[in-house]
């Protein structure tokens, strides 16, 4: 016994190789968390595979972030809907107050705004429709809009400026609806084409039929057209440079279309040979 305690080799038996103390405890202690830039964590269970915090999947799978929302897209689609419900409140208003004032001037007055408020309804399908493709058009949507409702405010919400009636005030009446038949053509020309937003859609081609033999953007021209009769009607200090206004915005959304167009096959022939919106003018 005192042999084999101080060391020596008892005879017959070999002696067993000591376990290294480090090794032995290295082996026992259990897995380090370890933590990166990422939040991450190391599987205790598989070493080596790294997690990440409140992703769900096989291991190292990461989620992407969608990203903040686009400000200026969901402006785009939310600000025509708003706009319409306002344009189309005033316009009830103002039938309702030149409907009140009697007369054949207030008659035709209100009459001229129940068309307008008509024609609003008729696109309504087309301002709450989706677009497919993004628009190009967040910098010029808000003027034209606001000029339309200035326009549709300053003729609903004031008096006519005419003391009686006279055949001439039928005129404007038929420039309006010369404008909206105008326009009317021109989105059934267009077809699915046809959007409110300035956008180059899948598939798009270059419509020459109908108005568009004529001019190249025969839509504005005929709600140019329309908003002139009204303003000839009910011409004031809001309606006249709200029409102002609304043409700068027609003519930098032209320039924005044709700009989200150029690539269309056949286009840059068509714009050549066609002009915008006035044949000899532009």
């Amino acid at each position: 016994m005192g042999g084999a305690a101080g060391g020596r080799p008892v005879p017959g038996r070999p002696r067993r190789p000591a376990r290294p103390a480090l090794a032995h405890r290295a082996a026992r202690r259990p897995p380090v968390a370890l933590r990166g830039d990422a939040g991450g964590r190391r599987d205790r269970r598989r070493p080596g595979v790294a997690h990440l915090r409140g992703v769900r999947g096989r291991p190292g799978a990461v989620r992407a972030d969608p990203g903040p929302v686009n400000g200026t897209v969901r402006f785009v689609t939310l600000a025509p809907r708003l706009l319409f419900a306002a344009g189309a409140a005033i316009l009830a208003c103002g039938i309702a107050l030149h409907a009140g004032r009697g007369g054949a001037v207030g008659q035709v007055a209100a009459g001229l705004l129940a068309g307008y408020l008509g024609w609003l309804l008729l696109e309504a399908p087309v301002t709450f429709r989706r677009s497919a493709a993004p628009p190009a058009d967040s910098r010029t949507l808000l003027p034209y809009a606001l000029a339309r409702v200035l326009l549709v405010a300053g003729a609903a919400l004031r008096p006519a400026p005419w003391d009686r009636w006279t055949p001439w005030l039928l005129l404007p009446c038929a420039v309006f609806a010369a404008g909206v038949a105008l326009r009317r053509a021109a989105i059934r020309a267009l077809g699915r084409f046809y959007s409110h937003h300035v956008a180059r859609q899948a598939g798009h081609r270059v419509v020459t039929g109908g108005p568009y033999r004529t001019v190249r953007h025969p839509a504005y021209a005929g709600m140019l057209l329309a908003n002139l009769g009204v303003t000839a009607f009910f011409p004031g200090p809001v309606t006249v440079p709200a029409l102002v206004l609304l043409a700068a915005a027609v003519a930098g959304r032209i320039r924005a279309e044709e700009r989200a167009l150029r690539d269309v096959p056949d286009y840059a022939r068509y714009a050549a040979a066609t002009p915008r919106l006035l044949p000899g003018v532009w």
